[in-house]
């Protein structure tokens, strides 16, 4: 036995020699092999996305950071489950929401949404600048702020779609030197709404399982597994927004 198994190295090592290992893009999930197929929504075309790298690691959903041309950067957001692409598109569409560039999709693999990537300077979530800006920071843009967050509810309404997590950490502000940025035409402050999983039509989409019930100051609008409804999301907003405004800044948190 052990001699015929030194008559098959040759064999085998001239068979290792020819079957290169395939060739991965560095960063980019083994399974993919290159994010080479995304298609761009706009013009139906296929865009090559190179350099990926991973951005995170921790959330729920792993995010990758990307090119589609030089100065131009994307997050890709890997999903395994559903995700509202309607509801981003059209709140894009309003500035509402991030450009959302194109998705790649494949039987057994999770899918790929490619999206504008905001400045982390001068864009912030919500929960961010109430905790920075503090008590005294955020009362003087407190009125704006929530005009424009009936601004983002009105059109959600109007088009029949809902988003289901309008939280705080899933709103994000315009920003300068950590102020909001205001605009002399309203909506005044510059608001986007991320993560569209639980998003879409209204009474399509459900309430997941994972939904966290103990979050503090949040009333949800309907029990895990229920539909969500139109005037939802404007019901989760109400419940947390009377309490908006009244943290510490980090600098007394700090003290």
């Amino acid at each position: 036995m052990l001699s015929l198994q030194f008559r098959l190295l040759p064999s085998l090592q001239e068979h290792i020699e020819k079957s290169a290992p395939p060739h991965y893009q560095p960063g980019v999930p083994r399974v993919y092999r290159s994010f080479r197929a995304l298609i761009d929504i706009a013009s139906d075309t296929s865009t090559i996305l190179s350099q990926a790298r991973p951005l995170s690691v921790s959330r729920r959903h792993p995010y990758f950071g990307s090119e589609i041309t030089p100065g131009m950067p994307v997050l890709i957001k890997m999903v395994a489950g559903a995700y509202g692409e309607i509801l981003h598109l059209t709140l894009a569409r309003f500035g509402y929401a991030s450009t959302l560039y194109g998705f790649y999709k494949e039987e057994g693999l999770p899918s790929l949404y490619v999206f504008e990537q905001l400045p982390e300077d001068s864009w912030i979530t919500l929960f961010d600048f109430e905790i920075q800006a503090g008590r005294t920071g955020c009362q003087p843009y407190l009125s704006d702020i929530r005009l424009s967050l009936n601004a983002i509810l009105d059109r959600l309404e109007h088009e029949g779609l809902v988003h289901g997590d309008l939280r705080a950490n899933n709103i994000m502000i315009h920003v300068k030197e950590g102020k909001p940025v205001v605009s002399p035409s309203a909506p005044k402050i510059g608001l986007k709404l991320i993560d569209f999983d639980w998003g879409g039509r209204a009474g399509q989409v459900r309430y997941p399982v994972h939904r966290n019930n103990n979050i503090k100051k949040i009333k949800w609008p309907a029990p895990i597994g229920e539909a969500i409804e139109i005037g939802h999301d404007r019901q989760l907003v109400d419940s947390w927004w009377k309490f908006f405004g009244n943290f510490r800044s980090l600098g007394q948190l700090n003290g």
